[in-house]
């Protein structure tokens, strides 16, 4: 009779197959480490968040710059009449850089007539 080749000898790849206590034991640590993860991950989200100190910036009092200032109005300036106008300002009731009102009276005016008067005396 003829004999046939036993199939133990042929190439084909064997499965490797482990104990049943090595399974036991892999699949309790993969449990055991999603576990650990997924609580570690709870805690952190319910924890509030550490709370950032605040540096305090002194209050800016005064600035300096370079630069030209400009009124927002119209700039007006005024003068004394001359002499041959005939009057003579007597009295100035305001100093440089005083803020005036409309209407407000600002000088006072002597004629000329009155001035040369009372000189000659």
């Amino acid at each position: 009779m003829l004999e046939t080749p036993k199939l133990e000898d042929s190439s084909a790849p064997q499965a490797y197959k482990l104990p049943p206590s090595a399974m036991i034991i892999i699949a309790a640590l993969l449990l055991g480490g999603i576990g650990v993860f997924g609580l570690n991950r709870i805690r952190t989200a319910n924890t509030p968040p550490k709370p950032v100190p605040v540096v305090s910036v002194p209050e800016i009092r005064t600035v300096t710059a370079l630069g030209r200032l400009e009124p927002k109005g119209e700039v007006i300036k005024v003068s004394a009449p001359t002499s041959n106008q005939g009057t003579r300002v007597e009295q100035l009731l305001v100093k440089e850089g005083d803020r005036v009102q409309k209407g407000q009276i600002n000088l006072v005016y002597v004629e000329n007539r009155s001035f040369s008067s009372s000189s000659s005396r």
